[in-house]
């Protein structure tokens, strides 16, 4: 249910069948595995509820309040945030600062009936006229037009107030990616049955006039929205934090780019790909003639380490306004 421009339509043929069957998969595995594990072992029919009756509708209320927990993280994570993120595109296509980009840099991620998924490094001069690169995905709908080749020229939107995306690529309107639309209502739809439908199969099944007393933690009617909601807890968190940052987006598009003298560089100790993680501290010129100082921590090639002893330079983004902000561009 992504809107996109007409060049940055989201999702393949391929992708969107992976989605499918990864989304299918994670409902049959939290909700349908639950189910088939408490009937078809049938212990249930085997001894009378014991929970109080305090206990019963404290486990009721639980799962009542966990279900409509996981309904509205649903539909706020997939539902409603798509709705920002058109409103968003829309303020950038109407208000945003248009600017030529070149290619510096094209992979093909996947090729389709639909299109090729790309991911372009692209060189664009920013809001303060300074030259900075970045890295956009998009699907290009005619690649045999090569419009997105190395040394072709793209036009950009720029967002001055640094939105998510900040940068993308000019298109011709929105169009809704259908089939992940009907994906998103079908698995609503699957909710909004479950929850009830589960509570009076239940209770018809299992209660045998003790009332609500078969609930507990173990319980279906419990545990599905309790993996549910603990599932699109951690998505959530994970979105937030993969989302651009807004502190890079004015990196991006009010940084200027400067030379920086190495003072000091130390390991933290922490290995990534048998690569480690170097803290730098820099020293560097600004736009006004002041000398500062400012750290960043980079995962550094083994072979590369002699490169960055003190006293060797590397080119940085830095922000006016905040000195203590850059980001390494070698």
């Amino acid at each position: 249910m992504t809107p996109s421009s007409d060049r940055n339509r989201t999702g393949l043929g391929g992708l969107q069948l992976l989605l499918f069957f990864f989304v299918l998969f994670t409902l049959f595995m939290t909700a349908g595995l639950p189910l088939i594990i408490h009937y078809a072992g049938g212990e249930w029919k085997m001894t009378a509820p014991d929970q109080s009756a305090t206990a019963a509708f404290t486990w009721l209320g639980i799962g009542c309040f966990l279900w409509i927990l996981v309904l509205i993280l649903f539909i706020n994570n997939f539902i409603l945030s798509q709705f920002r993120k058109k409103r968003l595109l829309e303020r950038l296509l109407q208000n945003g600062r248009h600017a030529r980009g070149s290619v510096v840099q094209k992979q093909v991620l996947q090729a389709g009936g639909r299109g090729e998924l790309l991911t372009l490094k692209v060189a664009f001069r920013n809001l303060v006229d300074a030259e900075v690169e970045t890295y956009l995905s998009i699907v290009d709908s005619e690649p045999l037009q090569n419009r997105f080749a190395v040394g072709k020229t793209v036009s950009l939107l720029l967002d001055p107030d640094m939105g998510d995306p900040p940068v993308m690529i000019q298109g011709k309107g929105f169009q809704w990616n259908r089939p992940v639309m009907t994906l998103i209502t079908l698995v609503l739809l699957i909710l909004l049955t479950l929850a009830p439908g589960l509570l009076i199969y239940s209770y018809m099944q299992e209660s045998r006039g003790y009332g609500w007393r078969y609930l507990g933690f173990g319980h279906p009617f419990v545990l599905i929205p309790f993996i549910l909601g603990l599932e699109l807890v951690v998505y959530t968190v994970i979105r937030k934090w993969a989302g651009t940052k807004r502190k890079a987006s004015r990196l991006l598009l009010y940084g200027k780019p400067a030379t920086a003298t190495i003072i000091n560089t130390a390991q933290t100790g922490l290995y990534i790909n048998e690569q480690p993680q170097v803290r730098f501290t820099i020293e560097f010129e600004g736009s006004r003639g002041r000398m500062h100082q400012a750290s960043f921590k980079q995962v550094v090639d083994l072979l590369k380490i002699p490169d960055i002893a003190p006293g060797k330079t590397l080119t940085i983004l830095y922000d006016p306004e905040q000195p203590d902000q850059i980001q390494p561009l070698d």
